[in-house]
């Protein structure tokens, strides 16, 4: 990762590190060392967990309707990204975090990097089924979930 700390500016590479509460947030502090050196800030939900991560935008969960999260995040994301304006957006999902990474993508070209959960085994998620096509490194972490995306899904192992 050291190379991608030259970016379109002068400044260090902007991570966006986004995911919601719960198994996603474990998985994805176990990372947070390998990101040390980059500027970072979070994206995810408000939780006793989350409320207090440096440097954090909360979205809204998904118990207020899969529907209703994902038009109130999208504007809520579209704020976040034109203040902070990531190169990466680094995320475990879940699904509130789509619209993040497609407004982000289409906005600014952003390098999204999805890393499916440790859980998902047998069957692929509803958040990975829908950012694997923007995606540029998509990473599962059981070889029996490659089947179910397409040549850009890497096996590299277990992540965590």
């Amino acid at each position: 990762m050291k190379s991608l700390t030259k970016t379109r500016s002068k400044h260090r590479l902007r991570v966006c590190v986004a995911f919601s509460s719960g198994g996603h947030y474990m998985e994805t502090m176990q990372l947070m060392d390998t990101l040390k050196e980059f500027d970072t800030f979070y994206v995810t939900v408000f939780a006793p967990t989350t409320r207090d991560l440096p440097k954090t935008y909360y979205l809204k969960d998904s118990a207020i309707g899969v529907l209703r999260s994902m038009i109130l995040n999208s504007f809520i994301s579209l704020k976040v990204i034109l203040k902070e304006k990531p190169h990466v957006v680094l995320t475990t999902g879940a699904e509130i975090v789509i619209p993040l990474c497609y407004l982000c993508k289409i906005l600014f070209r952003t390098k999204i990097i999805f890393l499916e959960t440790f859980a998902r085994i047998t069957s692929p998620s509803f958040t990975g089924k829908m950012v694997y096509p923007i995606a540029d490194l998509f990473i599962v972490q059981w070889p029996s979930l490659l089947k179910f995306y397409g040549a850009k899904a890497k096996y590299i192992g277990r992540v965590f």
